[in-house]
């Protein structure tokens, strides 16, 4: 604000102090409910909730051994755009034993981000026993699964890259895949069961 006065030809005057106030408001991509990792066996499920959702691109899962160093699993689609409940789920088989640590971040279609909080789960050295592999002549066999409903055999190497696969019939208790070719380093077979969790064993 600020005063003034005039003669007809010139004008003076003198500004009074003033203070311009701006209110931001920060709208968040995701409200987030609840977010949990669950063990089951070899396997930690992810399940996640969102009230509403404004302009959410994806969700991107991060794990970590210590809780402090990050890698970036996967991205799974966000609603966009929701005032309703909506729930989201992710199964993970971690490589190691011990304490996992989970964290999402809820990204906006702009690019923006927010990390939800960090979640642990616990992989027994007893889970990992219930669930057996081994490699001998040429062929990897696994026991200690459920086969009701037959499933699928896959073995990746530690990198995560698909060596080879193949279908169980139901009822197969002790299934094995043939190697196409030797393998000296250490491997992830995977059982998947129809309607199943997936289970993940070493081999060495």
């Amino acid at each position: 604000g600020g005063g003034g006065k005039g003669d007809g030809t010139t004008t003076s005057g003198v500004g009074a102090e003033g203070r311009v106030e701006v209110i931001v408001q920060l709208v968040l991509p995701v409200e987030l409910i609840s977010f949990e990792a669950l063990a089951d066996g070899m396997n930690i499920l992810l399940e996640w909730q969102t009230a509403t959702e404004i302009n959410s691109d994806y969700f991107a899962i991060e794990h970590s051994l210590t809780g402090q160093n990050w890698d970036q699993l996967d991205l799974v689609p966000a609603a966009g755009q929701s005032v309703q409940k909506r729930d989201y789920d992710y199964t993970h088989i971690p490589l190691r034993t011990g304490i996992q640590y989970y964290r999402l971040r809820m990204v906006d279609l702009d690019g923006t981000y927010t990390y939800s909080p960090t979640v642990a789960a616990q992989i027994h050295t007893d889970q990992q026993a219930t669930v057996k592999s081994w490699k001998t002549n040429g062929q990897v066999f696994i026991t200690g699964i459920d086969n009701m409903d037959g499933g699928q055999l896959t073995l990746y190497n530690t990198a995560g890259q698909l060596l080879q696969s193949t279908t169980v019939q139901p009822g197969i208790l002790t299934p094995n895949l043939t190697l196409s070719h030797s393998m000296n380093e250490i491997g992830i077979i995977i059982w998947q069961a129809e309607n199943r969790i997936p289970v993940a064993v070493k081999i060495y």
